[in-house]
């Protein structure tokens, strides 16, 4: 089997991972940012966003190199942004849980209002992800190799990512159109 395979497996694994862990937190309603951090839920929703993210990477690269000479510059562009974002969301649900987590334990009251470098990493992460997947699903539809109502779908879904941080589970749109996206991809491979 070749990486661009396994690449969209990944993809296909990545988007239900990412339905599971947002469909964790419905209903789910926290006092403060600690207290969501030391939440037993929210630890699970952790826990597999970390599969997903790492799974996600590794079916960029299956989407990308599918559609790499088609997707241009803005390919390029869409697949940087999206890897380096969605490296970032790793990153940042890591410290979440480890560093952001323990700290919660012993001084929730500096985790609830983060400054500085802290505050910076976990403000820049999400943005990055959410525009560069949104690059990468527009150079997808205008590269026209992977399915184009998948690639519509993770367009729609990554808008969603925007409100989906005030409403829990409401981010696993993206998940299902990724999934949906490396299914396809696959498929037609």
């Amino acid at each position: 089997m070749t990486l661009v395979r396994w690449g969209l497996i990944a993809a296909v694994l990545a988007g239900a991972l990412l339905v599971a862990s947002n469909l964790v937190l419905v209903g789910a309603a926290y006092e403060s940012f600690a207290a969501m951090l030391v939440a037993p839920r929210f630890t699970v929703h952790l826990v597999v966003f970390w599969i997903a993210a790492t799974l996600a990477l590794f079916g960029l690269v299956g989407l990308y190199a599918r559609q790499s000479e088609q997707a241009g510059a803005l390919g390029l562009a869409g697949f940087v942004l999206a890897f380096v974002g969605t490296a970032l969301e790793l990153a940042t649900t890591w410290s979440e849980t480890f560093a952001l987590g323990a700290l919660a334990d012993v001084s929730p009251l500096l985790v609830s209002d983060p400054s500085g470098r802290v505050a910076a990493g976990l403000y820049a992460a999400f943005p990055l992800f959410v525009v560069g997947w949104l690059v990468f699903a527009i150079a997808t539809l205008r590269a026209g190799v992977l399915p184009q109502a998948p690639a519509i779908a993770v367009v729609l879904g990554v808008a969603v990512l925007l409100p989906g941080a005030l409403v829990p589970g409401l981010g696993a749109t993206f998940g299902a159109a990724l999934a949906w996206l490396g299914y396809a991809s696959y498929r037609s491979a």
